[in-house]
Parts: C-alpha cells; sequence; structure tokens
C-alpha cells in the first residue's frame, strides 16, 4: 500500500506530500493514534513515499525500496518494536544503526514502535539523537499516549494525529498558518498582548480552532528552529516558545477554558 491511504487525513496527507516533494523534510516526528490504527503502517508508507524511485510523495509500492521496505529488508530501516517497554540499550543500538552511512540512498530512517513506553534512561538517551541528529537521518515515533514522552523530546518533533475518519489531523490549512504568523509577529512588537487580543476574538474561541491555532504556531516555530540561519540565542527562545505551546495544548486536553488558555501562553512566549 502507498501513502494514498491515508488520503482521509487530508491535511496531514497534504502537508506530508508537500514536504517529501519539495525536501523539507524534519528529522524526527510523532505519530499519535489510538490502538485500532496501524500507526506502523504508516510509517513504512512514509518512509516509501520519501525514497520511491518512481513516485515521489506517494510510493508506487513496486520499485525495488518499496518492495524491501514491504517484505522488511530495506537496509536503511531500523526498527525498534519490543514486547516490553523500549530500554537504553534499545535505543543505544539504533544510535549505533544511524551513525553508519546510509546503503540505498541519502537517507537512513527508524521507527520506534509504542514509543510512550520507553524507559526514562532510554528516553533521555534518545533525546540527545534529537538535539544533535545526524545529518541524512530520520526517526519516527509512534505513539498511543504522547503525555508519556518528555516535553524536550515532543518539541523536536513534528507531530501527526492519525484518525480511521480522517477528522483528527495535523492542522496547517492555510487561513489558521496566515493567523498564526500574523500573531507571532504581533507578539515580537512592543503593543504584543493588546492587539493579540484583539485577534484572538476573530474565531478562536472554541477548543478545536485554539488547537488548531496552536498547532500551525507550533510549526512556524520549529520551522524556524530547524532553519541553520537560526543565531543559537534565538534558537533557545523558539525552544522555550514550543514548550510554551507544548503544556498548552496539555492544558487543552485536560478541558482547561480555550481562551483563558490561549491568552496565557500568548503571555509567555509574548513576557
Amino acid at each position: 500500500m502507498s501513502l494514498n491511504r491515508w488520503k482521509d487525513n487530508k491535511i496531514v496527507f497534504s502537508n506530508l506530500n508537500r514536504a517529501i516533494i519539495n525536501d523539507h523534510l524534519h528529522h524526527a516526528y510523532i505519530v499519535e493514534s489510538d490502538i485500532f490504527t496501524d500507526k506502523m503502517a504508516f510509517a513504512k508508507d512514509m518512509i516509501k513515499a520519501i525514497v520511491c524511485e518512481d513516485a515521489k510523495g506517494i510510493g508506487c509500492d513496486t520499485c525495488i525500496h518499496c518492495h524491501k521496505i514491504n517484505h522488511g529488508n530495506y537496509e536503511d530501516l531500523y526498527i525498534v518494536d519490543n514486547e516490553g517497554s523500549i530500554k537504553d540499550e534499545d535505543i543505544n543500538a539504533l544510535q549505533n544503526f544511524l551513525l553508519v552511512k546510509a546503503n540505498e540512498g541519502d537517507r537512513k530512517f527508524a521507527i520506534i514502535n509504542k514509543a510512550d513506553t520507553m524507559t526514562e534512561k532510554a528516553k533521555n538517551r534518545l533525546l540527545k539523537t534529537l538535539e544533535e541528529p545526524n545529518p541524512g537521518t530520520m526517526i519516527i515515533l509512534l505513539s498511543e499516549n504522547v503525555e508519556n514522552l518528555l516535553d524536550t523530546i515532543r518539541s523536536r518533533c513534528v507531530m501527526f494525529r492519525l484518525n480511521p475518519s480522517g477528522t483528527d489531523e495535523l492542522m496547517t490549512n492555510g487561513e489558521t498558518m496566515e493567523k498564526a504568523k500574523a500573531l507571532i509577529e504581533i507578539l515580537s512588537s512592543d503593543a504584543y498582548f493588546h492587539r493579540a487580543l484583539q485577534e484572538i476574538g476573530k474565531g478562536f474561541t472554541k477548543a478545536e480552532e485554539v488547537e488548531e491555532l496552536l498547532e500551525t504556531m507550533e510549526r512556524v516555530f520549529r520551522d524556524e528552529l530547524f532553519d541553520k540561519n537560526t543565531a543559537p540565542i534565538k534558537k533557545e527562545e523558539l525552544f522555550k516558545d514550543i514548550q510554551h505551546i507544548e503544556k498548552a495544548k496539555s492544558s487543552l486536553r485536560y478541558n482547561a477554558r480555550p481562551i483563558y488558555v490561549l491568552k496565557e501562553v500568548l503571555l509567555k512566549i509574548g513576557g
């Protein structure tokens, strides 16, 4: 199967397809969904879409790379998939794999199944790799509960939320992206908060609307964080902003009032 089977998750599909075609991929992703969704299949379809020789951005399912991934013998893919928890030695083995030059192409991939079962030592070891990724590597974490992952791990990954019905997606539609960029520009100005509150009143009052805005702002910050031209001091600020957004999203999931969550996170980012 190819990435086409995930088209019902329209925004996830379109953003991922565009990122692959434009070669604007991040070094780490989190795929979150319920126990009934085949996250491993999605991760493999995602990798096929990246390496496919005949249908880049989708995957043809018939070229030699797609064929190898389907049959579990693609040399540049390492999968961590334990029955129990994922331990320090599992992540150490993954790190050793990523250190070796790719055989099939210019990228090496790793999938960590049930990433939310990692021990504390395993999480901290993985964090080091996410902080200083090897060139040409990509790690995909599969999870049913991202709250069990460190904030610092989540902030260094692009997150996809999958739902069989396609209703729970990575939200980055054009209108929301423009709103997010406008808010970020406001937050960097002197009169940021008054103007930001005016923007909030224009359609961001429901939980799903606030979550969409926060997801999109986080994506903007993360793109800048991984830009090679961003200064180290600025990167520290961006990292803190991403952490603030992650905590705000957690508050939303615990039924905090959306408008208060948004006001609080804007104060933290702009302050």
